[in-house]
């Protein structure tokens, strides 16, 4: 079992306009706490969004970026759970 921080990254297929994210914790323990975001266009380099600290709700919740953004890829790097335990789970993640 590793510990945080842990990663996502998710390949659009296609560059895509970019306003924000949407996330949904899971219901239960390992809810999320603070994350980075990460955008590339070629997965090789990569420009940080900005840190955000997600809430511990069961409903979708979103983070504006500063600026629209347009990328191919994303990446999640999450650093800490409410739970305080060193395991993360989330159910959804979504770009608007």
């Amino acid at each position: 079992a590793t510990s945080y921080p842990h990663t996502l990254v998710i390949d659009m297929k296609k560059n895509i306009k970019v306003r924000g994210f949407s996330f949904l914790q899971r219901n239960g323990m390992r809810k999320v706490k603070d994350v980075e975001i990460l955008v590339s266009t070629d997965n090789i380099i990569w420009k940080s969004e900005g840190d955000f600290t997600l809430k511990e709700i069961n409903t979708i919740q979103h983070l504006n970026l500063t600026n629209e953004s347009t990328f191919r890829y994303f990446k999640i790097i999450s650093k800490s759970a409410f739970d305080s335990d060193k395991f993360a789970a989330l159910a959804e993640v979504k770009c608007y």
